[in-house]
This record gives structure tokens, C-alpha cells and sequence, in this order.
């Protein structure tokens, strides 16, 4: 099977650069693996990083220079529409992956679990009625700090979308990650429910990492960026994204909610 990394970012090179290093340090047979980059407009020096030291170790790359930023939920449905792989591997570009030869474990378990949609390293075995996560998994350097940890492939029903893992088949049947959301937000209990209503299994895969979590996120120019698209004031448009997301989550999804792994 053919993997894709799939990785979406807007500028923050200097904040990334460690992200990239250990993708390339722990990533085994990277001459199989196609690496695919989003770059919503970045303004640094980030695609001359990548052409130097990223692309060299990754024969089968791409890059996609979106000419403004298109946002976290239009460009992963970017990335797999753009994408070869039969497994899309979608890290933040804020991932460290410390496990060597984590791919390896990653094509192991959809290799031997046909039905096997959508993973993460990230997972939870229920959803409340508001999207809530019940009973958090993982292995990451703080695995305590969100829940339990584990390190054994364990079925879930939601994930966290620092790392998302879907199968292309499961994408093709589904549709891709729902557009009406807003830029941000919701997209990952959203795609989880998706897979797991459309008769797929949901398995987080405990991959030892850490997320430094909100590098873009909480950068000024996301803070302009999301007050303009979403028509607020500055330092109020993450959270009309936020709420405008959740909106459209609850509404979808209130009838399925509170769902357990092995309620279908």
C-alpha cells in the first residue's frame, strides 16, 4: 500500500523546523512514501527549507503554493484530492514524531485490518452530545496530561486531529472532509463520526510523539487572517470559527451524540 505525509502550513518555519527533522530522522523507507505539502502563502523562507533539506530525503514529493490561506479544513481536503497514497498520513506541522520507524507501524495496521478507515495517535472511545471526548488515549510525551496512556492499537471512536490517518477508500465512499464547516475547528470528531457511521473501524495507534500545539494557531497573522474572513473584530475570529464550526457539529451530529465505541 502507498503512504502519503500530507503536512498543510503557513509560514512559522523557525517555530517548525524541528517538526521536519524528526519526520526525516524517524520515517523509514521514505523512497516509498510520497511527501506532500500544502503551503497556504507562507512569506519566510519555508519552501527554500523544504526544496533544500525536506524534499532531497523524499523522492516522491510535491509541493502546492496556494496563492492565499485557504485554511485548515479546505486544504486537507486538499491534500487528498492532490495525494497518490492509499494511507493519507495528516500531521500538524507542529508534530514531533519521536518513534523510529513509526510508518512502519502505521501501514502494519491497515495492512492487517481491511476495515481499519481512519486512526490517529490521539483517540477517545466515546463522544458526548456537545462533541466532548470520553475516556482520551495515546501515547504522547504528556499522554497523562489528556488521559490514559496506552501502547497497544486500541478501537476508538473519535480522534484529535494532530494526526489523522484516513484510507483512501474510506475518504472516496465519504466524500472528504465535510466543507461546510468553517476554517478551523470540529473538522476531526467530524471526519472520526464520519468513518465510524459509514461502517469503518476507528483504531488509535499509539505512536509516541508531542505536540507543541498551537504554533499557527496563536500567531498574529492567523489572528488577522481569521477576524477578516470570519467579519469580527481583531482577536474575536478564532472563536467565531470556533463557534460557527460547533454550530454546524451539534446540528449534524445530535441525533448520533453521545456514541460509544460499539453503539452503531
Amino acid at each position: 500500500m502507498k503512504m502519503t505525509i500530507a503536512v498543510c502550513c503557513m509560514g512559522q518555519l523557525e517555530m517548525t523546523k524541528g517538526q521536519w527533522g524528526c519526520l526525516i530522522a524517524n520515517t523509514t523507507e521514505k523512497d516509498q512514501i510520497q511527501l506532500l505539502v500544502v503551503d497556504n502563502n507562507s512569506q519566510d523562507n519555508t519552501q527554500e527549507f523544504l526544496t533544500r533539506f525536506v524534499f532531497p530525503h523524499f523522492p516522491d514529493h510535491k509541493l502546492i503554493h496556494n496563492t492565499e490561506n485557504l485554511g485548515v479544513i479546505k486544504s486537507l481536503d486538499q491534500c487528498y484530492r492532490d495525494s497518490n497514497g492509499d494511507i493519507i498520513i495528516f500531521p500538524h506541522n507542529d508534530l514531533y514524531i519521536l518513534e523510529y520507524g513509526w510508518n512502519r507501524r502505521v501501514l502494519y495496521e491497515f495492512e492487517h485490518d481491511t476495515r481499519l478507515g481512519l486512526s490517529g495517535f490521539l483517540g477517545c472511545e466515546g463522544l458526548s452530545p456537545d462533541g466532548g471526548r470520553w475516556h482520551t488515549l495515546s501515547n504522547l510525551l504528556e499522554a497523562e496530561a489528556h488521559g490514559s496512556r496506552i501502547t497497544n492499537t486500541q478501537e476508538v471512536i473519535g480522534f484529535d486531529g494532530l494526526c489523522l490517518i484516513a484510507r483512501r477508500e474510506m475518504l472516496n465512499q465519504v466524500g472528504g472532509f465535510d466543507q461546510e464547516y468553517t476554517f478551523h475547528h470540529a473538522y476531526d470528531r467530524d471526519i472520526s463520526l464520519t468513518s465510524y457511521k459509514a461502517g469503518w473501524t476507528n483504531k488509535v495507534i499509539p505512536i509516541y510523539c508531542h505536540h507543541r500545539s498551537g504554533v499557527t494557531a496563536n500567531h498574529p497573522d492567523y489572528g488577522r487572517w481569521i477576524a477578516q474572513k470570519m467579519h469580527v473584530e481583531e482577536g474575536r475570529g478564532d472563536q467565531a470559527s470556533y463557534t460557527a464550526s460547533m454550530t454546524r457539529f451539534e446540528a449534524k451530529w445530535k441525533l448520533y451524540l453521545p456514541r460509544r465505541v460499539g453503539e452503531r
